[in-house]
Formats: C-alpha cells, structure tokens, sequence
C-alpha cells in the first residue's frame, strides 16, 4: 500500500452496488479482530443496515485505484447516524444529555487489514469527520465507541481527535466511549 498522501485514495459515499463489498470487508476485518483476541465486534455487517446507511447517505467509502486503469478496490468504510437519549447507558461518569445536541454516531469503521498501519485510517477518519460536519451538522457531537480492552484502537481514535469520556459496562463487556464537537471542523486530510 501506498504512502497516505497517494493521489489513488478517494471518499465517496456508499452506493447500493458496494454493500456486498462492504459486507465482505466486514468479515475480513472482523476475522483479523477475532484471530488477534479482540472481543471488538464490527462485522459481518447485516445487508439492511448497510442499505439503510446508503439510502440515508451515511455510508463512506474509502477506495484505492488501481495505477494503470479507472477501475478502484474498496478498502475501508464507515457508516453514521443520529443518535437519541439513552443510546449509550448513563453511569456516574457519564450521560449523553450533558452534550450538545444533535448527537451523532459513527461506528463501523473498518480498513482493510493489509491497508492497516499505514496512517491511510486516520487520513480516512478526518475526512468522514470533515465530510459529516460540513454536509450534516455545523454543530453537535459525533460519537464513537470500541470494546474497552481495545488499546489500540482507544490509542487511535484519540490520535485522531476524539477524545476518550467514559467506560460504559455493556451486555458481557465494557465499551470506551469517545466524542468529537462537529463545530469549527476543517481537519487536514491527504485523501480526497
């Protein structure tokens, strides 16, 4: 894979032909999480949401073209959507309610494994950050979360701008929360 700043990555968003695609990337992507002890679960995506996020424009799509032709390779995605009261359990530390509305969720973030490593993810992340700020919300807090034990991803996701607020006990695990205000937006980016 190429440095970040490689003219051959593009954003899109997501069209209907690429959710078998998207899907597929989701397994492999989980398959790497799972082999490595993850307990993070990102995939397979269901083929509904994935639709769903399409048909809403909350679906972005990362993709790598090939040198010598128009032809591309999708090697990343991530999906969006609103938030409401009560999404994530409040706890002594933490309540959504105490952030400014709208409340936004990004999740499914995903790289291909062989793409992972290489700084192309946080490019990717600052440009759907950029993307759904200026397209959506001027104002407001995007929120992302990773199973807690995750070090990696909590060490990442702080990298790119978001910052770490809670750890919120789910179902058998705990989750790690993070926000980003979608106000004043204009994150640098090499990938277009």
């Amino acid at each position: 894979m190429d440095e970040v700043d490689d003219k051959r990555l593009a954003i899109r968003h997501g069209r209907t032909a690429d959710q078998d695609e998207i899907i597929k990337l989701s397994r492999r992507v989980q398959d790497k999480l799972t082999a490595s002890g993850s307990l993070q679960q990102i995939g397979p995506l269901q083929q509904d949401a994935v639709a769903q996020a399409i048909a809403n424009q909350q679906c972005y799509v990362l993709e790598r073209y090939q040198s010598s032709s128009l032809e591309s390779k999708t090697i990343g995605c991530a999906l969006s959507r609103s938030l409401q009261a009560g999404y994530f359990l409040s706890t002594s530390d933490f309540d959504m309610k105490s952030f400014p509305s709208p409340w936004l969720y990004l999740h499914s973030i995903m790289l291909e494994p062989e793409a992972q490593g290489r700084g192309i993810g946080k490019s990717f992340v600052a440009e759907v950050v950029n993307k759904i700020a200026s397209l959506h919300h001027d104002c407001g807090i995007l929120f992302l979360d990773c199973w807690a034990g995750n070090q990696t991803l909590r060490r990442f996701y702080a990298e790119v701008g978001f910052t770490f607020t809670a750890v919120i006990p789910e179902e058998d695990y705990e989750i790690a929360v993070f926000y980003r205000p979608l106000h004043a937006m204009n994150v640098p980016s090499a990938v277009g």
